[in-house]
């Protein structure tokens, strides 16, 4: 017999190297995740502001105005009345009607060492009086005591008043008065809202031409209340307002009527349609605009031409499955509208840009006002705009 042929086993080869690129420490995701992933690439950023100019933080230490503190110290009378010329804080009185007796005419400036420079009626014995730099002027005062001051030391406390500094601030860094400087800031906030008012019906919304939908805002807020004398009801001061977005200088606001409420009424709630109704279709109708507001029931009144998108600011409780959870306030969120030619568009809704302005609103409303409309620009330019606006209706 032959032998036996025997069977071995064939040497184990070696294992191959995975390759770097198919090495995988999770697994693969599933392929709802990944169409996810895909159509969220896909999906277009939908900016806050879509039109104008966008939101940025105001930052004073980068802003550049016409004139700095330095502008107004060591100046000569003289000196200051050009600065303030050139500026339109002053007016050259040179062949107007004389403030004081409304006949003769003013001649020539003139500098005197005692009186400093002036203008005089040139009606003779009737008047001729002088009129110095000061006289008939809605925010610098002349006179003697508090008020007897240079005009450089009105001009820092004017722009100190301008940067928004605290009364303490500017008696200690000039070395005023803080009747004058009271008085000062009191002519300043008329002027603005003189200024304000005069402007504000100016103001449009949307675009007069109707080729883009614009987007608005819409909120109110309440600032002050007051107690009845038997302390049972309490009246409290409400303003409404509209902003549109991109245009800090379209912000338009009315004082509304809430009523009386209980004295320990939380608030005198939203807005009432009689209040808003009427704005609605004098400013707002068929001038193709986006309307963000709040949950209030009476924004929901309808306007041609008119889109309205709404938050809730408030947390929610709500039911899921078997357990009620707290959902979070939304103060921003996409939304998708159909427009009445039936093509449709994604903005966002919300009403932040009003909201932060009502923060700035303190004492006085129309002042803020003014503050809104010339974010980011320069203010002593702008506070001399108000108050030639001022002095040119007068004279």
């Amino acid at each position: 017999m032959g032998k036996r042929a025997i069977k071995r086993p064939a040497a184990a080869s070696a294992p191959k190297k995975r390759p770097a690129s198919a090495f995988r420490p999770f697994p693969l995701r599933k392929r709802c995740k990944d169409r996810m992933g895909q159509r969220r690439k896909q999906a277009e950023k939908v900016e806050y502001v879509r039109h104008g100019k966008r939101t940025v933080k105001s930052r004073k230490g980068r802003e550049t105005w016409c004139r700095n503190y330095d502008s107004f110290h060591g100046k000569t009378a003289d000196r200051m009345v050009d600065l303030h010329l050139e500026d339109g804080i002053l007016l050259d009185w040179e062949g107007r009607t004389c403030p004081h007796c409304g006949v003769g005419t003013c001649g020539a400036r003139v500098q005197d060492d005692n009186r400093g420079p002036h203008w005089r009626c040139n009606s003779g014995s009737l008047c001729g009086k002088t009129v110095n730099p000061c006289t008939a002027h809605p925010v610098f005062k002349s006179g003697g005591g508090c008020q007897s001051s240079s005009l450089s030391t009105k001009a820092k406390v004017l722009f100190c008043l301008t940067l928004g500094m605290t009364t303490a601030e500017i008696h200690l860094l000039t070395g005023a008065g803080h009747k004058m400087i009271e008085d000062m800031s009191a002519a300043v906030a008329t002027a603005r809202q003189i200024y304000v008012e005069k402007k504000e019906p100016n103001v449009v919304f949307g675009d007069k031409a109707q080729r883009r939908w614009f987007d608005a805002e819409a909120d109110e807020s309440v600032f002050r209340a007051q107690l009845s004398d038997d302390g049972r009801s309490k009246a409290r001061e409400q303003w409404a307002g509209v902003v549109e977005r991109g245009r800090p200088d379209s912000l338009v606001l009315w004082k509304t009527q809430p009523g009386g409420t209980e004295a320990n009424a939380p608030g005198p709630g939203a807005i009432k349609k009689t209040d808003w109704a009427p704005f609605l279709k004098r400013r707002l109708e068929n001038r193709k605009v986006i309307l963000h507001s709040d949950g209030a029931r009476s924004y929901k009144t309808r306007a041609s031409g008119l889109v309205r998108d709404h938050v809730v600011h408030c947390k929610k409780r709500k039911k899921i499955g078997r357990k009620w959870v707290w959902l979070k306030p939304v103060y921003s969120k996409v939304v998708t509208h159909k427009l009445p030619d039936g093509s449709k568009i994604r903005v966002r809704a919300g009403a932040q840009i009003i909201d932060r302005a009502w923060g700035r609103i303190a004492a006085s409303v129309r002042s803020a006002q003014f503050e809104n409309w010339n974010k980011g620009k320069d203010m002593w330019a702008a506070t001399a705009d108000a108050i030639w606006e001022v002095m040119g209706a007068a004279h």
